[in-house]
């Protein structure tokens, strides 16, 4: 076996290349030389992303089926059921969650953000139904996922929201407070 560094193309780290064979096929860039160890596991993610991926705030997480155990400690990947909003309007639920890790900064662009965390309040509202509410006279209207405010702009408002309202007081049954989402940046993506 011989050793020698090289820099890594990716990040520009310093690594030792040990050119010996090895089994598993998730380093074979960085057996032969061409990437850092950590490098080689990133680029392995972008190239075998599943269906099952997702990155919430830059951190990738496995999010496996919901699994039915006794004891919630028994679990590796958590046991507490965790709820996303993914940016396709689909939601997913799991107890099964495994992290990744943080994705680097120079990886973002190849592993965007999938969706968000949501509340289980959340969760079981828009499994009833994902639908654009055109209650133009809701003083919630604004921080409802729900309404369409593009529309808005087109007819403008309907009233004037009072500054000292209390958000939720419409008491909607299909409200979905955006403050209840985090990280949530899809003013623009999620026009349903």
């Amino acid at each position: 076996m011989s050793t020698h560094q090289r820099k890594c193309p990716c990040c520009g780290k310093i690594f030792w290349d040990f050119t010996s064979t090895t089994d598993g096929r998730a380093f074979n860039k960085a057996w032969k030389g061409l990437v850092c160890h950590d490098c080689a596991s990133w680029l392995r993610f972008i190239k075998e992303k599943g269906p099952d991926r997702e990155v919430i705030a830059g951190v990738c997480y496995d999010f496996l089926p919901p699994q039915t155990v006794l004891n919630p400690g028994d679990m590796l990947g958590g046991g507490h059921m965790k709820y996303i909003l993914k940016k396709d309007n689909t939601i997913k639920k799991s107890n099964d969650i495994w992290k990744i890790g943080e994705v680097p900064l120079r990886f973002r662009e190849l592993l965007p953000d999938t969706g968000w965390w949501i509340t289980r309040r959340i969760y079981y509202r828009l499994k009833r139904g994902f639908f654009d509410c055109d209650n133009i006279g809701c003083y919630d209207r604004y921080h409802c996922l729900r309404y369409g405010v593009k529309k808005e702009y087109e007819r403008g408002p309907y009233n004037v929201v009072p500054k000292t309202w209390q958000v939720g007081n419409e008491k909607c049954p299909s409200f979905c407070n955006i403050l209840d989402i985090e990280h949530y940046d899809g003013f623009e993506t999620l026009d349903v």
